[in-house]
Order: C-alpha cells, then structure tokens, then sequence
C-alpha cells in the first residue's frame, strides 16, 4: 500500500483513516466525486492521497466513476491503482486547466485500463489541453484510437452532437456524472 502524502498527514489523516474506508464497504466507494468536495481541498490533493484512497478502498474493483474535478495537484500517477480495473465506467480527468496532469502516465493506465478483459469503460472525459489532434502526444492519441475501436465494437453511438467527428470518447451528450446511473 501506498503511504498517504504529507499533506494527507498534516489534515489530521492517517493510516487508521485508510482502515476506516475499507471498513464501509464496495457499494459505498462506486462514485468518488472530487467534484463534490471543497475546492480549496481538491486543489491540495496530491498523488498520493489520491493512491491511498484508491487502495484502500479498492479501487480497481470498486470505483464505477471517478471524477477528478479542481484537482490541480494530481499528475496521474494516484491513478495508478486503476490500472487493472475492469469495472471503472466513467473516469473524468478533466481536473484543471492550470493542472499539472501527465499525457505519459495517463496514457499508460489508461491503456492498462481499456486492455484489461472486460474493460466496462463507457465515458472519458479528458483535459480540454488535451482535445484536439494537435494537442496529443502520441502515445495517448494511440490508446484514445484503441478506445475508439472498442466503442465501435460495442455500438456505441455519439448522440450528443458536441463531439467532432471521428472524436467521440464516450460523453454520449447525457449529463456527466448521471447519464448511466
């Protein structure tokens, strides 16, 4: 397990608070919305706090929807508790313009993710840095044309009309957080 963040320990957090997430069960971690929470805390998270509570609520069989909304600290690597996750639907990485988010990790777990047997990712919403053919290392343009494939499999239809054509990652147009619950 990973050590949860200075800034974790200075909230008054700690090792025992991990216990207590595994404590409440899968059902209760199936949306974890950092969207939600006070912005003056989203935007302090770090890496590893993010990891620790992904671990200690096990994440990679638990979280169906994970929305990283105003968490400017997070680089992807607290994401990697996700990487072997079959069950994540949803996954909203759009946190911060200002953010500080690493196309090389991202694009790693989420390749880990979107090849992993049974992959249930329906909705990805990326960094508006990100959108955009031009904006892309090569690397993530290469797992989003993976998932896009996946999608066709699956026949999923865009209905939304916001996406251009040939860049449809999911976000069929419903409301974010809603549209499979």
């Amino acid at each position: 397990m990973v050590a949860p963040s200075k800034s974790w320990v200075r909230r008054g957090n700690s090792a025992s608070s991990i216990g207590w997430l595994r404590q409440c069960g899968e059902r209760e971690w199936e949306v974890l919305d950092f969207g939600s929470i006070d912005k003056r805390l989203a935007s302090r998270l770090a890496d590893d706090d993010l990891a620790a509570v992904l671990l200690g609520i096990a994440g990679a069989s638990s979280v169906k929807r994970l929305r990283l909304t105003g968490c400017r600290g997070i680089t992807g690597r607290g994401l990697d508790p996700l990487r072997s996750s079959s069950v994540i639907e949803q996954l909203d990485i759009s946190c911060e313009p200002r953010g500080s988010l690493s196309e090389e990790l991202v694009a790693s777990i989420l390749h880990d993710i979107i090849n992993t047997e049974s992959c249930s990712l329906r909705q990805l919403q990326l960094p508006k840095k990100w959108c955009g053919y031009r904006n892309r290392s090569g690397g993530l343009e290469r797992v989003l044309r993976e998932y896009e494939c996946i999608l066709r499999r699956r026949n999923f239809n865009c209905q939304g009309g916001t996406h251009e054509a040939g860049e449809c990652f999911g976000t069929d147009g419903a409301s974010w957080m809603d549209s499979y619950a």
